[in-house]
């Protein structure tokens, strides 16, 4: 029992990183958007 316990915390743990890293990867494309936009609108 105690086993499957572990894993299934282990398992969050490891959905939790993965949901932040893809939160990050978003934020740093919406960032780099903007930008690619400004400099297409000056040219």
């Amino acid at each position: 029992m105690n086993l499957k316990i572990k894993q299934k915390e282990c398992l969050k743990q490891h959905e939790k990183q993965l949901h932040r890293k893809s939160i990050v990867q978003i934020a740093a494309l919406l960032k780099q958007r903007p930008a690619v936009n400004f400099e297409n609108d000056e040219t």
